[in-house]
């Protein structure tokens, strides 16, 4: 998750650095070599500073807060820190932001508590654990719940923001309300473009979960009707602007409403090989889709 983060301000006419913050979706999954749709937006856009916040598997609730949409509220063991070189287990935080049911990574964010700067850490070797440790030595005592304001955010919050969040959510109950707390963090004037949830490949027309995703994602463009890129398959002029030719079979998937698949054999296994690495992941022609829609968006707003 380490990214580089520059502040940018506006008003000195400075080149708007770009934030993708998202699940795998945006670390770009099942892509060659990570190559994600923020490496496209890269691509197409050189002269920025393109960022990936993005932690595969996390729902929409540990994204907004990781991103600063709710507070991050943490109850230390001991309610005090002990000096600078000890690590202190929370007994208690509000949101598991560093959190994925994918993977045992350890992560570490720095930020502060009370105005201490400190570093929270979380680690899984077998059960998870979120420990925060003082940057500077400190004894000062921290009352339960107190808020972890992570370092993150002051510097992203003039940028421009592209949120892609809701595909590991069981419903979209609170989706919208989670995207909206984003938003609603971010400095004005607010640079933002919201994508739809993606259909994955056994999610096409007239499945439940088809219904649920374009109901969800008309339900996010009526919210942010200037701000919102749709997750549809790619069309015509967008496939030969990249230059892809689809087969047969990809044009029978986007005839479905997902992104091709085309469920060809790879490995002695049948896998979707045209646009879909597995079942929801996209491989790089997908991300590239994504990444020349906001591309687009960028460009038609002179942002």
């Amino acid at each position: 998750m380490t990214t580089t983060i520059l502040s940018t301000d506006f008003s000195l006419g400075q080149t708007p650095t770009i934030e993708c913050d998202g699940d795998s979706l945006t670390a770009g999954t099942g892509s060659t070599a990570n190559f994600a749709y923020p490496n496209y937006v890269q691509y197409y856009l050189p002269d920025r500073i393109v960022n990936i916040n993005a932690i595969g598997g996390q729902t929409s609730d540990q994204i907004a807060a990781r991103l600063g949409g709710y507070p991050i509220n943490v109850t230390l063991t001991g309610g005090a820190f002990t000096g600078l070189a000890n690590s202190i287990v929370l007994s208690a935080i509000s949101e598991q932001f560093l959190s994925t049911s994918a993977d045992t990574t350890t992560r570490v964010v720095s930020g502060n508590v009370l105005g201490i700067p400190c570093f929270i850490t979380r680690t899984n070797s077998g059960s998870e654990v979120y420990t925060i440790q003082p940057g500077v030595a400190s004894s000062a005592t921290i009352p339960a719940a107190t808020p972890f304001i992570p370092d993150l955010l002051p510097n992203t919050r003039n940028h421009i923001n592209v949120i892609w969040a809701g595909k590991n959510d069981s419903t979209f109950t609170n989706t919208l309300a989670n995207v909206d707390s984003i938003v609603q963090n971010l400095k004005q004037p607010r640079r933002f473009i919201v994508i739809g949830v993606l259909p994955s490949v056994n999610q096409g027309l007239g499945t439940t979960a088809y219904n649920q995703i374009i109901a969800y994602n008309a339900t996010l463009q009526a919210a942010y009707p200037n701000n919102f890129i749709n997750s549809t398959p790619p069309t015509t002029a967008e496939m030969a602007y990249i230059g892809y030719s689809p087969t047969s079979g990809d044009l029978i998937d986007i005839a479905n409403g997902v992104f091709p698949a085309n469920g060809q054999s790879q490995g002695g296994s049948t896998f979707p090989v045209s646009m879909h690495f597995d079942n929801t992941h996209l491989l790089s022609n997908g991300y590239n889709i994504i990444g020349y829609r906001v591309w687009q968006f960028i460009l038609a707003n002179g942002w």
